[in-house]
């Protein structure tokens, strides 16, 4: 197992010089005779949340800054003695896998990330990938992949899902993790030896931080929320889903003292009206902000079903764009996560980046967030009862 500390570190030695049977490459790879080599990377980086995006995030230091949503085009290069040029691909254009690698196998190398089958129309999919990728790697092209949880979220073919991620593992030269915590429970449950493992840490986002009063004063104006300057507000940012747990969160909020109407001034006025549910003399609010996950619309009408009783239960159940972001996280007080089984969250990394307090699982990676100076903003959990007390004895930072 070995620790780096740049995603260009990931790639090194992977990559060999061409060879003379690899000079005859045209169009896209035809700059690999001049020594460029091609790094793939599945899925498509989202240029149009580049601020959100976790693949952005993690390739930001070899893509172009003036590059915009490529749609079919190179993404960026790699400044390095030997160029690095970055594409990203969509599930149709796995094809190009395999024209890179019988034009030139030594330049070619594969990034690939959640690899997992999720419903039916993804198992069919499934064969597709497999096809390319069995002949990308039976070629002599090069395979990372990072492994982001033990497990894919609410999978279905569970059995299926382990045996084709196995073999993923087993034809990886590397395995990417975020942390060195998991690295035991990899090797075990993926039987995959030590060797194959590069702990390259989760990257951080860029975060715009607003202040707080002028945030809620915009979420009031655009979104119609109600959050009194005094009210603590909790956030549970993200796709809507099952494995987040949002249910049992809102029925905690939901038996706390609810919010009284605000006065018509909006936020900024009406402190008067507010029901005190806290020190502070506002109320503890939560407020869930992301798109439903495909076939997770059960999640959200439990969760409506319990706002619809309470007043400081607050749903935003749409795709949130990166200038709502900076307002979502710049009004909260706290974010809080709930998930069972996860070993890493962009969620718990976006508020470190927002400088909020986190209320997190004691689970996976997430306790190696606990570094030196960050213990006040972390409160971790490992039951419902510590879940329940966090969140009541919290206290906003003064």
């Amino acid at each position: 197992m070995k620790q780096i500390q740049s995603i260009e570190e990931l790639y090194t030695g992977l990559i060999e010089g061409p060879g003379e049977s690899e000079c005859e490459g045209e169009g896209d790879f035809k700059g690999k005779c001049n020594g460029g080599s091609t790094l793939f990377v599945v899925p498509r980086i989202r240029y149009d949340v580049r601020r959100s995006d976790y693949l952005y995030q993690l390739y930001r230091p070899m893509l172009s800054s003036d590059r915009s949503n490529p749609s079919g085009h190179l993404d960026g290069v790699m400044n390095h003695s030997t160029p690095l040029t970055v594409r990203s691909l969509s599930f149709w254009e796995h094809r190009l896998l395999l024209k890179a690698v019988f034009q030139a196998p030594s330049r070619s190398l594969l990034h690939y990330h959640w690899f997992e089958i999720q419903d039916l129309r993804s198992l069919a999919g499934m064969v597709w990938k497999w096809f390319c990728l069995f002949w990308f790697r039976k070629r002599g092209g090069k395979i990372v992949w990072t492994i982001h949880n033990r497990m894919p979220h609410n999978p279905v073919f569970p059995r299926l899902n382990l045996v084709m991620r196995r073999w993923l593992a087993s034809v990886s030269d590397r395995i990417h993790l975020h942390c060195r915590e998991i690295a035991d429970d990899v090797q075990e449950y993926y039987r995959v030896d030590a060797s194959k493992i590069v702990v390259l840490p989760h990257p951080t986002f860029e975060a715009r931080i607003l202040e707080r009063t002028t945030a809620r004063n915009t979420l009031y104006q655009t979104r119609n929320l109600p959050i009194n300057p005094k009210d603590t507000l909790f956030l549970m940012f993200g796709q809507i889903s099952h494995y987040k747990q949002i249910p049992p969160v809102c029925d905690l909020f939901a038996a706390m003292k609810g919010a009284e109407p605000l006065a018509e001034s909006g936020p900024a006025g009406g402190t008067e009206q507010q029901a005190e549910s806290d020190p502070a003399g506002g109320v503890y609010r939560l407020l869930i902000a992301g798109p439903v996950k495909k076939g997770q619309q059960s999640v959200l009408r439990q969760i409506q079903t319990i706002a619809d009783h309470s007043d400081n239960i607050h749903i935003i159940a749409d795709w949130i764009p990166d200038e709502e972001m900076d307002l979502l996280f710049s009004a909260s007080d706290c974010v809080i996560l709930n998930m069972k089984e996860i070993w890493m969250s962009g969620v718990a990394m976006m508020a470190r980046s927002y400088q909020k307090p986190l209320i997190l699982p004691r689970t996976g990676c997430l306790p190696s967030l606990n570094q030196p100076g960050s213990s006040s903003m972390l409160h971790f959990f490992s039951d419902h009862k510590e879940l329940t007390d966090a969140i009541q004895q919290f206290r906003r930072p003064t």
